[in-house]
Order: structure tokens, then C-alpha cells, then sequence
């Protein structure tokens, strides 16, 4: 830690602060004594993850069917929009990342849950590290498109059971894929 502060030119303080959120968050793991690693996940936690996280999705596509307003609808309308343009040029995994997050993000917003709201954005930074850590997958990014419109509707007609079917449907088919991924990369 020493080594990095010096190197970046900060006290150590806000180093090893930097370096605690990142244990929290689960990117790093601290070993007293020994350093600093980066966290190592078998493909089963990694599973797990997505697992979780499609539990936590599928709660915010139903409470945002209840509590979302009809501009936020709107909103996330566009997100959709956008992301269909991304995919129609070439492909930029950054590009396609930050869109679909977007639209995640907006029906975080819409559930109004401040539980959520303070689990789910840290969950997506884990999802970005696995994504980063494994080869790309094939995805058919006009199953997402049409996932996502789904998921709107079922949200639009403020069915609440559907949507957080339709949202764990589509994380069931990204599991899928992340799946085969990770066998691939064996």
C-alpha cells in the first residue's frame, strides 16, 4: 500500500480506504501481513452472481410495474431505443455495456427502492469485472431488443408478476450464455 500511495502521490490513508471498498465490493481481497490480490471466482460463485442478480432485477421490473410514472416510461422507451442503435452499427462491447446498463438503470429508478438502489449499481461493476475476465459470448442482440420490449410492456401495463418474469427470463438466457462462455474458456 505503501508503494502505491507513493507512486500515485497520496497518503496512505485514502489508499487503504480505496483499497477496503474495493474488498467490500468484492474485487480485491486483502490478506493481512501478505498484500493485496485480485479476486479470484470459480465459475459456480460467478453463476451464483448472475443468479443473485436476476433475483434482484426481476424485483426491480416488478416494483417499477407498481411505482413507475408514465415519463419514466418513457425514459426507459428511449434507453431501448438507443440500445438498438448501438447494435445496428458495428459492434463496441463498451458501447452496448454502457447502453444496456442504462436501461437497466432506468427501471431501477422507476421501482423507487432504496434497498435496490444501494445493492444493484455495485452487482453491475461485478458484472462488468466477470464480463471483462471471460471471452465474449455470441449474444443475438435482437433477442435483447426484443427481451427488453417485453419487459416495457409487461411494466406499461403495470403487471407485476410479468414483468419480473420477463426480467428474469432475459437474465435467464444471459446465465445461458455466460455459461457456455465459461465452458469454452476450460
Amino acid at each position: 500500500m505503501v508503494e502505491i500511495a507513493e507512486t500515485l502521490g497520496f497518503s496512505r490513508r485514502p489508499v487503504i480506504d480505496a483499497l477496503k471498498r474495493l474488498e467490500v465490493e468484492q474485487f480485491v481481497e486483502i490478506v493481512p501481513q501478505t498484500g493485496v490480490f485480485v479476486k479470484r471466482y470459480t465459475e459456480e460463485e460467478i453463476l451464483d452472481h448472475f443468479t443473485a442478480v436476476m433475483a434482484l432485477e426481476g424485483l426491480a421490473a416488478c416494483l417499477a410495474a407498481e411505482r413507475g410514472q408514465p415519463e419514466q416510461l418513457d425514459a426507459l422507451k428511449a434507453a431501448n431505443r438507443e440500445l438498438e442503435e448501438v447494435v445496428s452499427r458495428p459492434f463496441k462491447k463498451e458501447e452496448y455495456f454502457s447502453c444496456n446498463r442504462r436501461f437497466h438503470y432506468v427501471i431501477l429508478r422507476m421501482a423507487q427502492s432504496k434497498k435496490l438502489m444501494s445493492l444493484l449499481p455495485a452487482q453491475w461493476n461485478l458484472n462488468d469485472f466477470f464480463l471483462t475476465n471471460i471471452s465474449f459470448f455470441e449474444q443475438d442482440f435482437k433477442r435483447t431488443i426484443g427481451e427488453h420490449e417485453r419487459i416495457i410492456e409487461a411494466i406499461a401495463h403495470r403487471d407485476r408478476d410479468l414483468a419480473r418474469f420477463r426480467m428474469e427470463e432475459h437474465f435467464q438466457t444471459f446465465i445461458q450464455m455466460v455459461k457456455q462462455s465459461l465452458s469454452i474458456r476450460r
